[in-house]
């Protein structure tokens, strides 16, 4: 009987604090925390889950997606408070985490192609390559205070295709946004998305990849297209398979656009 070992008493266990807690989990657990954080538009309770991650060591970049859910969750104060850290806003989104409403098909159908399905939300463990960058998302989605917050923390080169997510833009201050975009960013208004991007390029050429009049065009936005052929957008390109931007406003029931298209052609 003197062999059998005594239990200690779980009453008896020693507590661990907080900081030992969290050395124990899986490093990504406090980042997804603060994503969290971000995306409930607490500046309070966000700007407590980044200091305690910068103050622990984690590098800024690993915060990027933060940024994200904030531009996401249309919060300037939380947008700025991380700009304010160092967050890099010009960093290419090379692995994400989540999914959201506007890149949830979008990450959903990589993360499939590339076989990284995980529970109700997608998870990349590897790169993913996508040219998707804050600005990008921002111009697509948030309020302006926020479009203007990130230019202002912004220099050239852009990347993130802006005028295309410009064009994509569905809210009553598109043709603005478009136009914001035109002026400060000084892009080559008839590039077609992904262009030079060889794998994005090859793993979204199915879904017909154009200029960014294509994407007026598909939304049907009368004043974005308007604007985009005032400023020099060419009707006659196709994108990647084969349509003009007259053939996808056909495509998807703009007649006005239709027309206004093939007015510009002659």
């Amino acid at each position: 009987m003197d062999d059998i070992p005594t239990s200690i008493p779980l009453s008896d266990t020693p507590s661990l604090t907080d900081s030992e807690l969290r050395r124990l989990l899986p490093p990504d657990t406090d980042i997804a925390e603060a994503k969290s954080a971000c995306a409930t538009g607490s500046l309070y309770t966000a700007k407590g889950a980044v200091e305690r991650l910068t103050s622990e060591g984690v590098p800024v970049v690993n915060l990027r997606g933060c940024l994200l859910e904030g531009i996401r969750s249309r919060d300037e104060a939380v947008v700025e408070m991380l700009l304010s850290k160092g967050v890099p806003i010009k960093h290419v989104r090379r692995g994400a985490s989540g999914t959201t409403e506007v890149y949830r098909d979008l990450v959903f159908a990589t993360a499939i192609w590339m076989g990284h399905q995980q529970g109700d939300g997608v998870v990349f463990s590897v790169s993913a390559r996508m040219d998707i960058t804050p600005l990008s998302n921002a111009v697509l989605k948030a309020p302006l205070p926020v479009i203007e917050l990130l230019f202002a923390h912004s220099n050239p080169p852009y990347r993130g295709e802006l005028l295309h997510n410009a064009a994509m833009r569905t809210t009553g201050d598109a043709e603005e946004v478009v136009r914001m975009v035109l002026e400060r960013c000084q892009l080559d208004i008839n590039h077609i998305v992904y262009e030079g991007d060889v794998f994005s390029y090859e793993v979204w050429k199915v879904s017909g990849l154009g200029t960014a009049l294509h994407e007026a065009a598909k939304i049907g936005n009368a004043s974005v297209v308007q604007l985009l052929l005032a400023s020099g957008a060419d009707v006659s390109i196709r994108d990647s398979c084969g349509r003009t931007a007259l053939e996808v406003a056909e495509l998807f029931g703009h007649h006005s656009i239709v027309e206004m298209l093939r007015g510009s052609e002659c």
